[in-house]
């Protein structure tokens, strides 16, 4: 059932859920050898069958490689070690032999039916594809391998030496798929130590011209040196499909819309130029131009601009080059556009060659489906594409094209409001234009994750009566969006808002109100809908401007009088601690903080406990969570048997060597994990708990038996503190309850101050400050002693 479990999340996999069906199948019980062995043998099937897929299947094995299980013999079984293991295996299996060609070739030739022998040609032809495939697929499995370091440069060479010596075409062909797949890496590491590959190609050089070869091998050489000399890039693999993400597959449809735009722009201007030719002929007459083909040009001193073709492949690179991306309903479809694209830079710069052009009669024209993107003021004002943050040149900010009538937008810009800065959009806006505003500004911000390219936007089309919605639109838009750093970048976006001035707490609030309001009945279609809400509202919350958890009780009103709001609180809280720390949530989070606000007549306490945030909790002396311990991995295996073990000393004694208990490293990690267990919560503030580290002295008095041993408990509680950041008082309340316990000896703790060791340096100076009073109270203690004597 295990296996066919793991069978099942393989199926799933895609680039953008890998790191999830990751996390689910750490979660399966693969705690034998045999059950690690299976899913090593179906995860090969898997890469050789589809290879498309290889390197998402390495990223797998990567994140799987330190899974250990206890073999049949009582030794540990490495994940990593069996996968290598199973792969040379299979590299090293003899492709001949398995197959028996020759024999079976003899069986055809020898036999008489044509049909039966026709038969058997073809089921050895296929029996030979199906193997040459497995070598291919494994071979191109053990490059993406070697590209996340799961494999040596040494065991490459080894390869490349053993399929070269093999002289065999499928051999070749072999060699062909694994320098494809590795040769950049490969030879920038061998540059690293001072050599190259010149010597290997070679020898590529000569089979590709080797006419004993078959045709295919050799192209497949000679495309490989191609792909070197061409710096690794593949010309015949570009424009392949290929796995993609939500967003890839999202950013290559704004790509085709932008391309398909430009042609259609382009075939009306060649229409326009056909027509303006036709005219010009002499014999043109029933438009408004007719008759007038042979006149002369101009006489007042204008010279008549020729209308230039629309040239694609330079909007195109402009689009491609642009710091962010150029979003296709951007471009100006509808009259007066087609051929006069011009960049910000070349308008609006100052050049007068003379008076004024007078004014135009405004044409009403047909609005498009892009017209929900332009300014208020009707028709006449030509939507504007941006080709990054700040602009590409003077007087228009860096768009295309000036609008009506103007010398650059810049040139209009009112000056920001002493009291911060303007929101210049206006006062009204229908949902489809908001949404496609949302759309605009929520895309641009996820593609350049800097709020400065999306201020001018922010500021020039949004007004203080629609931010409100805008917030709503986007909390509506992303609250169930596959990626999470959608959502959280949603949140740090509205988080910039509120820091910039642009967005006022009480906006945000309404907002996010439209969303909370009906979270209660979004929970059955979106399962992780308060993990989702706790990522995008988490990043407002640390702005400092007004949004604080318990201004968000009032939207999440309906949510708590469905019994929901301990779900929602605790899932703001715990995005908040993932991303800040438990620190910075005590410190947004008030002592006397009313939880009633969000638990109603529910206890707050236990739920709090069970979501690891116990450290809010006044006076609930609330163990420290596993996840705030020291990341060595000798104080978190301690740490676990500290918490498992009823008598710790038994277990010491029975399941580590008497070497080990001897060891500095040993007294170090086992010192830091006691301590730890014994600190708490306490009304918001960590301190030791006495008692229990008394409870530990029978152990530590029989383990720390000489200075040394002594020393290394000292380093292991510094290291403790160190790590937890120097909370108040607690060296000096360990200090003192070792001594105390008469564990640590007066000598050992002067020479602890005293050492020059570098490796423990770090914090020395933090720590002796808070243990003046400790030492000052040693030097009195060795007075006293000096005076009874």
């Amino acid at each position: 059932m295990v296996i066919k479990a793991f069978k099942g999340i393989l199926n799933q996999i895609t680039p953008n859920n890998i790191e999830r069906l990751t996390g689910e199948i750490k979660k399966l019980a693969l705690d034998t050898e045999h059950r690690l062995h299976d899913m090593i043998q179906t995860l090969l099937d898997k890469a050789v069958d589809e290879p498309t897929y290889a390197d998402q299947y390495a990223s797998i094995c990567v994140a799987m490689s330190r899974t250990e299980v206890t073999g049949a013999d009582g030794n540990v079984v490495v994940f990593r070690k069996l996968l290598l293991t199973q792969c040379q295996r299979e590299f090293e299996k003899d492709k001949t032999s398995e197959l028996n060609r020759d024999e079976r070739q003899k069986e055809i030739d020898a036999e008489q039916d044509k049909e039966k022998r026709k038969r058997m040609t073809f089921e050895l032809q296929q029996e030979s594809v199906k193997i040459r495939r497995r070598s291919n697929g494994n071979i191109r499995f053990i490059g993406e391998l070697y590209k996340l370091n799961m494999l040596s440069d040494r065991i490459m060479h080894h390869c490349i030496v053993k399929l070269i010596k093999d002289k065999h075409e499928d051999s070749y062909e072999c060699l062909c798929i694994l320098m494809t797949t590795i040769g950049e890496k490969l030879e920038t590491a061998e540059r690293k130590r001072g050599k190259d590959l010149s010597q290997m190609f070679a020898d590529f050089n000569r089979l590709a011209t080797d006419k004993s070869l078959a045709s295919r091998i050799r192209f497949m050489l000679q495309d490989l040196i191609d792909m070197r000399n061409n710096n690794w890039v593949n010309t015949r693999t570009v424009g392949q499909a290929k796995p993609m993400t939500i967003e890839e597959v999202h950013k290559q449809a704004r790509q085709q819309q932008v391309e398909q735009q430009a042609m259609l722009a382009q075939a009306e201007d060649r229409r326009r130029n056909e027509r303006g030719t036709d005219r010009r002929r002499g014999g043109g007459g029933g438009g408004r131009d007719g008759g007038r083909g042979s006149q002369p040009g101009p006489t007042d001193g204008w010279s008549t601009v020729s209308r230039s073709r629309f040239d694609t492949p330079r909007m195109l690179n402009a689009i491609g080059s642009g710091a962010s991306q150029m979003e296709a309903g951007a471009l100006k479809m509808g009259p007066g556009g087609g051929s006069s694209w011009s960049f910000g830079s070349k308008v609006g710069s100052g050049r007068r060659s003379g008076p004024a052009a007078p004014a135009q009669p405004e044409v009403r024209t047909t609005p498009n489906m892009f017209g929900m993107l332009q300014e208020d003021g009707g028709g006449s004002v030509a939507p504007t594409v941006r080709l990054g943050p700040g602009g590409g040149g003077s007087g228009s900010g860096g768009r295309l094209g000036p609008t009506r009538g103007s010398t650059g937008r810049d040139a209009q810009k009112p000056a920001p409001a002493a009291g911060g800065p303007q929101l210049k959009g206006p006062e009204t806006m229908d949902d489809e234009k908001m949404q496609g505003l949302v759309r605009l500004i929520c895309e641009e911000y996820i593609d350049s994750k800097d709020y400065k390219s999306s201020v001018q936007d922010v500021e020039e089309k949004l007004h203080a009566n629609t931010v409100a919605r805008f917030v709503g639109e986007c909390l509506n838009k992303y609250v169930d969006a596959r990626s999470t750093e959608q959502r959280h970048l949603m949140g740090e976006l509205h988080r910039n808002m509120l820091e910039s001035g642009h967005l006022t707490a009480e906006a945000y609030l309404t907002g996010a109100k439209e969303l909370l309001e009906v979270a209660s009945d979004l929970a059955c279609d979106i399962p992780s809908l308060w993990a989702n809400l706790g990522e995008l509202l988490a990043p407002p919350l640390t702005a400092g401007r007004g949004v604080t958890l318990e201004k968000l009780a009032a939207p999440a009103a309906t949510i708590v009088a469905d019994r929901y709001g301990a779900k929602f609180v605790t899932g703001v809280l715990k995005r908040l601690k993932s991303l800040h720390g438990a620190d910075k949530v005590r410190a947004l989070v008030p002592t006397n903080f009313d939880w009633k606000l969000y638990f109603g007549s529910d206890d707050h306490v236990q739920p709090l406990i069970n979501a690891q945030l116990g450290f809010l909790v006044a006076g609930a002396n609330v163990p420290l969570s596993l996840e705030e311990a020291p990341t060595s991995k000798g104080v978190r295996g301690l740490l676990r048997v500290v918490q498992e073990e009823s008598d710790i000393k038994a277990w010491v004694l029975k399941n580590v060597s008497e070497e080990d208990r001897a060891s500095t490293a040993f007294i170090k990690d086992l010192v830091s994990a006691l301590c730890f267990d014994c600190i708490v919560i306490d009304n918001g503030a960590k301190r030791v708990q006495l008692k229990r580290l008394e409870d530990h002295g029978a152990l530590l008095k029989c383990l720390i038996v000489k200075e040394e041993l002594e020393l290394a408990a000292l380093y292991g509680v510094m290291a403790l503190v160190r790590h937890l950041q120097f909370p108040p008082g607690m060296l000096d309340q360990c200090f003192r309850q070792l001594y105390d316990m008469e564990v640590i000896s007066e000598q050992t703790f002067w020479r602890w101050r005293d050492q020059k060791d570098s490796a423990e340096q770090e914090g020395m100076g933090v720590a002796l400050t808070g243990l003046k009073a400790f030492f000052k109270a040693l030097e009195d203690d060795a007075g006293d002693d000096e005076e009874r004597t």
